[in-house]
C-alpha cells in the first residue's frame, strides 16, 4: 500500500492509501505540503485510506473508523481536517497561527482567526491583487526566527463565501 508522511511544525502524519479513487485526491490535497522521506515512525498517527466495491471511501486513524462515505468533497475536507489537526496539536519551534497568509515583496501578511471568519476570502481577494497565496490554514513564526512557514494546501472557499 503506497505511504505519504506529512511533515510540518515538528510533527508529521502518515497517509497510507491504495492507487484508487482515493490516490489522485491526495495528490490534489497534498501537492505542495512538506512530505517527510522518513518513514513513519510509532508516534505518529497513521490514517489508512481505503474504498469499497459501492464507492465508498473509509478513512480509519490509526484502527478507529472516523469516516466513510461516497462524496469526495466530504472525504477530502474531513481527511484534511485531521491532518491539519494532528500537526497543530503537536507542533513544536515557534508560535502557531489557525491563518490566512500571504507574501508580496518578501513581506508576509498573516490572518488569524477562527474558522468562518472570513481569512480565506480575504485571502483569495488579495491574491486576486498580485499577493501570492501560500495558505489559509496553519502558518508558523520558527522560534528565533523573522520567517513564515506555511502548509500549503489548497484553497478552500466554503459556501457563503462563493
Amino acid at each position: 500500500m503506497p505511504e505519504k508522511t506529512i511533515s510540518f511544525t515538528g510533527t508529521s502524519v502518515s497517509l497510507e492509501y491504495g492507487n484508487n479513487r482515493s490516490g489522485p485526491i491526495l495528490e490534489f490535497l497534498c501537492r505542495h505540503m512538506p512530505v517527510s522521506s522518513e518513514r513513519k515512525k510509532p508516534r505518529n498517527p497513521t490514517y489508512s485510506i481505503k474504498t469499497g466495491l459501492k464507492g465508498n471511501f473509509f478513512l480509519y486513524k490509526e484502527q478507529n473508523l472516523i469516516y466513510r462515505g461516497k462524496e469526495e468533497g466530504i472525504f477530502a475536507e474531513v481527511l484534511l481536517s485531521r491532518i491539519c489537526h494532528d500537526l497543530a496539536d503537536k507542533s513544536r519551534g515557534g508560535l502557531l497561527f489557525h491563518a490566512a497568509a500571504l507574501i508580496r515583496k518578501n513581506e508576509g501578511i498573516l490572518f488569524p482567526g477562527k474558522i468562518g471568519a472570513g481569512k480565506t476570502t480575504l485571502a483569495l481577494w488579495l491574491a486576486l491583487r498580485g499577493y501570492f497565496y501560500l495558505t489559509d490554514e496553519l502558518a508558523l513564526i520558527g522560534k528565533g526566527e523573522n520567517v513564515m512557514h506555511a502548509l500549503k494546501r489548497p484553497l478552500n472557499l466554503k459556501k457563503p463565501s462563493r
